[in-house]
């Protein structure tokens, strides 16, 4: 028995008619007829008696009309139901952000999806890009920003933007204030801090150092970038992140950027949720709304560095 049996069996008791019923439905009326039979096999009983006058169902056919009807109808209403729940998505999503970029576009993702899904309940994970990666692969976190040396094979990836690197630096130096350009070697000689091995910006920094055969020997490793932000701020060092807005003061305080070149470094940033699993309604109109907040983000004027895909 399949759903077409059911759907056919339904048109042919409506009709009152094989002929009539055929021709709604579009098939040659012996074919429909041993589709009966066939259905009549199957279920082991009589299901409409034929006349001169039609078809009428049986007591075992009115019972198959009524419970087939439902099915069909149930059936029916799948495609609204589906797009009712793409309009009007209800649910939970979990969501990721790394700790870079976390101040600039969690708040703006949140009101966008409380304005736009006001039936969906989000739950924020910060953490570092490989942070994410993990979280992702154990279900923990359905969607997530993570900055990208190199895509892996395990996620979903959708593409947004590449993002330079830059040395940070306190500001204190006049040429820093200057935010110029710096060249890798002249930044590579001033590193102190690195965030810690396996972080997608140190995996981007020491390859294009490895290329140019320079050496950097850290005396500080950080697996936080806010912490690594707080220790250049304080004059401990030099360090290195993406380019992305800092709270720049040109009065000798603060922490300022300069964008690192010959050669420019870039990362992906990238919008990633499990191969295996297939996204909900709800995660699909927040992976929409993520994308749009971020790309609107890198769009304005204060945020350099930036190649949208």
């Amino acid at each position: 028995m399949d759903f077409r049996q059911l759907a056919n069996f339904v048109q042919i008791v409506d009709a009152g008619s094989l002929t009539r019923a055929a021709n709604m439905i579009g098939i040659a009326q012996p074919a429909l007829t041993f589709q009966i039979a066939r259905l009549e096999e199957e279920l082991g009983c009589q299901l409409l008696i034929r006349s001169t006058r039609g078809v009428h169902p049986t007591e075992a056919g009115t019972i198959l009309y009524r419970e087939a009807q439902a099915i069909v109808r149930q059936v029916q209403k799948i495609p609204q139901t589906l797009r009712n729940t793409l309009n009007d998505p209800a649910g939970e999503v979990t969501i990721g952000f790394p700790n870079s970029l976390a101040p600039f576009f969690a708040s703006a993702v949140v009101a966008a999806v409380q304005k736009r899904c006001p039936r969906v309940k989000l739950q924020i994970f910060e953490g570092e890009s490989v942070v994410q990666h993990e979280h992702i692969m154990k279900n923990r976190v359905e969607l997530a920003f993570i900055c990208e040396h190199s895509p892996t094979p395990e996620l979903h990836h959708r593409p947004l933007f590449k993002q330079r690197l830059a040395m940070l630096c306190d500001g204190r130096n006049e040429s820093d204030r200057a935010d110029k350009p710096i060249d890798l070697a002249d930044a590579a000689s001033r590193i102190v801090g690195l965030p810690s091995a396996g972080n997608p910006v140190r995996l981007a920094f020491d390859a294009a150092v490895q290329r140019l055969g320079l050496k950097v020997e850290a005396r500080l490793e950080f697996n936080a970038m806010r912490t690594l932000t707080d220790a250049v701020e304080r004059g401990l060092g030099a360090s290195i992140n993406l380019w992305i807005p800092m709270h720049n003061n040109r009065d000798k305080s603060g922490v300022v950027c300069r964008p690192i070149t010959n050669p420019d470094i870039w990362l992906d940033i990238s919008l990633c949720r499990s191969k295996v699993n297939q996204p909900s309604p709800p995660a699909i109109m927040v992976e929409e709304i993520m994308a749009k907040v971020a790309l609107d983000r890198v769009s304005r004027a204060d945020w350099r560095g930036a190649k949208c895909h």
